[in-house]
């Protein structure tokens, strides 16, 4: 999903995947240690099931452990990331 375990406020994110359904939205939300939500990305997957996207994070963002959950409509994973 993510490019890398450990990132830097105000650094970019690339976010990849596949084997969602073929041109579903994909639906990304990041969420902090508390589980609350910071971010919601939406986008559509290729006709191949990839997808592919980046995301900034907020140069304001804590350190800390956050999770992001990825969601095609019919199945969803996710991962942690640690902004250091």
């Amino acid at each position: 999903l993510t490019d890398k375990n450990e990132y830097n406020p105000n650094e970019l994110m690339n976010i990849s995947g596949s084997g969602a359904r073929l041109s579903a939205t994909v639906t990304m939300k990041i969420f902090d240690s508390e589980g609350i939500e910071i971010d919601e990305l939406n986008i559509t997957a290729k006709s191949n099931g990839e997808y592919l996207t980046m995301w900034q994070i907020p140069a304001d963002l804590e350190s800390g452990e956050y999770e992001m959950t990825v969601d095609d409509g019919a199945s969803n994973t996710s991962t942690k990331f640690t902004i250091s």
